[in-house]
């Protein structure tokens, strides 16, 4: 399981779920319905490996780059200027934009996903199927999108990791859901 790849097919998927242990379960049970060796790097970030195999996708053989994240990425907050909460500011904080930053414990993942990025032509989404999960998608989504704006993107969903939820999700897969996100930054 920690070989490399010898010969990378003409394209590349990267497959983002939300934390490791559905990485790596998400990438066994594709590599054995493909009938395929996966190999096992470890990644910019400790904690979120990157298994790679070749697995049967929009009829062609494509590369299939697996990791994860490890929960939300980013985080948001007042800007400065409003930061005191003075009685007079409170009505400004309805009307003011709030500031998206990546949460610092969170930095070597999103290099992790930086890493992981170049070279791919879509990106497959298997975050959890929540409001919260469409939120770190969205997040995922524009990150990745900092270094190739051109991914194609999909979302995949599933309620269970098993052979059966894992092979269906990957043969039913959706844009992202923008209206949840977005709930959930209204929150």
């Amino acid at each position: 399981m920690s070989r490399r790849l010898k010969q990378i097919p003409e394209k590349v998927s990267l497959l983002v779920a939300e934390k490791p242990s559905v990485a790596r379960a998400v990438a066994q049970f594709l590599a054995q319905r493909a009938g395929r060796e996966l190999s096992r790097t470890a990644g910019v970030s400790q904690y979120n490996p990157v298994f790679e195999f070749q697995y049967p996708f929009q009829s062609t053989t494509q590369l299939f780059r697996v990791t994860s994240v490890s929960g939300h990425v980013m985080g948001t907050e007042f800007p400065a200027s409003v930061k005191d909460w003075n009685p007079d500011t409170i009505d400004e904080l309805f009307k003011i934009d709030v500031v998206k930053q990546p949460l610092q414990a969170a930095r070597g993942v999103l290099q992790n996903l930086h890493a992981c990025t170049k070279g791919v032509d879509s990106l497959i989404l298997w975050l959890d199927c929540d409001r919260e999960g469409e939120a770190i998608a969205f997040d995922v989504l524009e990150h990745c999108r900092e270094k190739n704006e051109n991914l194609e993107v999909h979302r995949a969903h599933f309620s269970a990791l098993t052979m059966q939820d894992v092979t269906n999700a990957m043969e039913n897969l959706t844009p992202p859901n923008k209206n949840m996100s977005d709930a959930v930054k209204v929150r």
